[in-house]
């Protein structure tokens, strides 16, 4: 059985691991395609024909456009389906228990505040140390419960009561919009691995929470993460585009540094756009925007 969790938690972090460097795979195999064709003198054949070396890398920028939308679009089907069976995993081969998430705060749809002591995500789902706070028609109101456990699409409680400011009342099962499991599960992830969500995962988090700046600033972040397939091919192949082999190595040391400060910069805007120093928008958009004109300047020193 350990053999068997191990296996399949290395074959499900592949994906995980593809998603955080798939732009980085994609530089390289660029310029190593470039460094190729250099080698085998296929460059100057092609320039002194008369054909531009924009045209020449034009076929890598159509298959980075796909890979980059296959990659997206497996991340936002993959992530929710195997984010927590994956975390479930981890814990029991490196920690030697289950996954049972602790303090967990999660907040519903019409403003209650979930807080649970304990959280079982599977195989059924149950809260132990329940407290939700809301408001009610007669005030805040309070419902605790010794346990819940989810079944038929409602929470049910032992030991559950209802305190509000027009008395106590027990409580057997119950419900809210947006504290469903799945819910949860999410929440846990926004607070402890907030890069192991999906873009559809973000927005959800902002439509329960407009205010929450970390969840908006890694939205506008994830809209562009397709894009840098392209900037850094932009970014990058010009400076390996060389004739002398010197030059060439020396050009694409340029080009990997010029793309590892993308990735430093979009880490600190990030930080900064989570903390409400910067606007989402500008802290998930910028580093995108400026490397995208720095990589448009940098198309000067294609040979044509």
């Amino acid at each position: 059985a350990a053999q068997a969790n191990a296996f399949r938690y290395y074959l499900l972090n592949v994906p995980f691991l593809l998603f955080q460097f798939a732009p980085y795979i994609t530089l390289l195999a660029g310029l190593g395609s470039v460094l190729s064709m250099q080698k085998r003198n296929e460059w100057l054949p092609a320039l002194t024909g008369g054909r531009s070396s924009f045209r020449a890398f034009l076929p890598m920028f159509l298959a980075a456009a796909f890979l980059a939308g296959g990659v997206s679009l497996l991340r936002e089907v993959f992530i929710p389906t195997y984010g927590a069976e994956r975390e479930a995993l981890s814990a029991r081969l490196f920690q030697q228990k289950d996954w049972q998430p602790r303090d967990l705060w999660a907040r519903g749809e019409m403003g209650e505040r979930l807080h649970a002591f304990r959280f079982r995500p599977a195989p059924t789902p149950r809260l132990l140390g329940l407290e939700v706070y809301g408001p009610s028609g007669s005030g805040d109101s309070l419902l605790k419960a010794a346990t819940a456990t989810w079944k038929d699409g409602k929470w049910m409680l032992a030991d559950g009561f209802s305190s509000t400011r027009a008395g106590n009342q027990e409580v057997e099962q119950w419900a809210a919009p947006g504290l469903t499991p799945s819910d949860l599960t999410r929440a846990w992830f926004m607070q402890n691995e907030p890069l192991e969500l999906s873009v559809q995962d973000y927005a959800a988090i902002r439509r329960v929470e407009p205010d929450h700046r970390l969840a908006a600033t890694l939205y506008w972040a994830g809209l562009a993460t397709p894009w840098v397939h392209l900037v850094l091919l932009l970014l990058g192949l010009p400076f390996a585009l060389r004739f002398e082999r010197r030059s060439s190595m020396e050009g694409i040391a340029v080009g990997l540094g010029l793309c590892a400060l993308f990735f430093v910069f979009e880490f600190l805007l990030r930080d900064l756009g989570g903390r409400g120093l910067l606007s989402p928008q500008l802290a998930g958009l910028s580093p995108l925007l400026l490397f995208a004109a720095l990589s448009l300047r940098v198309q000067r020193h294609l040979p044509t």
